[in-house]
């Protein structure tokens, strides 16, 4: 795979109506927005059958249609898991892990995302 990395000053987590959402921008345009349906630490299963979702742009390439985690019920197509290890209500960060499949159903593509993780990032 080929390492991606949201630029730091684009990294930002906030919880809002009882979700929280997970956004960082890399360097060429890339985009990566993880939303979950709750507020706490655990694993959050995302898949066409849940309401957590990630979406990932190309924004460096003329095509630019979302991938994403919900666009297929073939579980090896579209799905995967996000672990928040860690909430920090005193410095306002959020840290954990994902590993998931996405998917863009208008032509049949799909991309893996292995070993991704955020640590301490800010959180509002």
């Amino acid at each position: 795979g080929i390492l991606w990395k949201a630029t730091q000053s684009t990294d930002t987590a906030f919880s809002q109506n009882g979700t929280i959402t997970i956004y960082g921008v890399n360097n060429i345009n890339q985009s990566l927005n993880i939303n979950l349906n709750d507020t706490v630490a655990g694993i959050y299963f995302l898949n066409a059958n849940t309401v957590s979702i990630a979406v990932y742009v190309d924004g460096s390439v003329a095509d630019s249609n979302a991938f994403t985690t919900s666009q297929s019920i073939d579980t090896t197509q579209a799905g995967g898991k996000v672990t928040i290890t860690e909430i920090d209500s005193v410095n306002n960060t959020i840290s954990g892990s994902f590993q998931f499949n996405i998917f863009r159903s208008i032509d049949g593509q799909q991309k893996t995302i292995t070993q991704g993780k955020f640590s301490k990032i800010p959180w509002e």
